[in-house]
């Protein structure tokens, strides 16, 4: 018996109501688990790679013909769906932003640009706050004879972290079809990607990283209002996250048609119609003919 505030209570209800208190708290906390990561997986390393490339700056080849030689680009079996086409195409939309006129035929270029990948690759990181999951006892009841089975120890943690990141790796460098002389460089681009998958009590997953905007709850966007937004403006060339119109075509379209009615006009008013020509003869003069001083029909002599 124990005494609490002048009545006594037993040691048996005093377990119950621990029990009780335990179960309430992991109602309360919920679950949460995440069993496929392939996608997760594969938005990272696309990340990677779109981040590498924006890095690269294509201006010293600004309207100039560029052929991009792709042959050192390889696909890797094994390493997921982000692939060496998917690098070919990110470099190829990074050479056009910056204004590069692309040829598909190597002879009609000025210069050749050349790119390689020395990293395409992630890493995962699990962290436990508390015990993590194991079953020592039951493989050493296993041991003894007659034992009974004894059951794994389940994870008992108060929180839970696993980090997620990709790394990528480009380079780029271009040089004259015709001497051979290498003409720039853009140096080794190297760029990460990160998710993050935090639990609490059981709850989660809190997801956030540079793959998602702001942070989620198993996929669904939280409002948080201490959060600051990110700034809209951003440094690359070509932002593959966000749409972009390099050339307002319809524009340019409408620009060169009335360009083309204007020159019309402007030859039609030049031009003399049928009705404004006078023959000349020889009692009258043409119109706008510069007057000489003498007599129609005679001609002039000189002293």
């Amino acid at each position: 018996m124990t005494q609490f505030h002048g009545h006594f209570i037993s040691r048996p209800a005093i377990r119950s109501a621990l029990i009780v208190c335990v179960l309430v708290v992991c109602t309360l906390a919920g679950c949460g688990n995440s069993l496929q990561i392939e996608g997760t997986q594969q938005l990272l390393a696309s990340d990677a790679i779109d981040k590498s490339v924006a890095k690269i700056d294509f201006s010293p080849l600004t309207h100039q013909k560029v052929y991009f030689d792709a042959q050192y680009i390889k696909t890797v079996k094994g390493i997921g769906f982000v692939n060496a086409d998917y690098i070919i195409s990110a470099i190829r939309q990074q050479l056009v932003a910056h204004g590069c006129m692309m040829v598909e035929d190597k002879k009609d270029a000025r210069f050749v640009v050349e790119a390689r990948v020395g990293a395409l690759g992630g890493n995962q990181h699990d962290i436990i706050y508390g015990v993590p999951e194991n079953n020592a006892l039951s493989t050493a009841a296993t041991v003894l004879p007659n034992a009974p089975p004894i059951p794994t120890i389940p994870e008992l943690s108060l929180a839970r972290r696993s980090h997620m990141s990709a790394s990528a790796k480009v380079a780029v460098y271009a040089y004259e079809k015709e001497s051979g002389e290498s003409v720039w460089q853009s140096g080794t681009s190297v760029a990460d990607s990160n998710a993050r998958n935090t639990w609490l009590f059981g709850a989660g997953p809190f997801q956030k990283g540079s793959i998602y905007e702001g942070t989620t709850l198993a996929g669904e966007k939280l409002r948080l209002p201490w959060v600051k937004k990110r700034d809209p403006r951003q440094q690359e060339i070509a932002n593959f996250h966000k749409p972009k119109t390099y050339r307002n075509l319809m524009l340019e379209q409408m620009e060169v048609d009335t360009a083309i009615v204007k020159k019309d006009d402007t030859t039609a008013k030049e031009t003399p119609t049928e009705s404004e020509i006078q023959p000349a003869s020889h009692e009258t003069p043409a119109k706008g003919a510069e007057k000489t001083g003498s007599e129609p029909g005679k001609a002039s002599v000189g002293p």
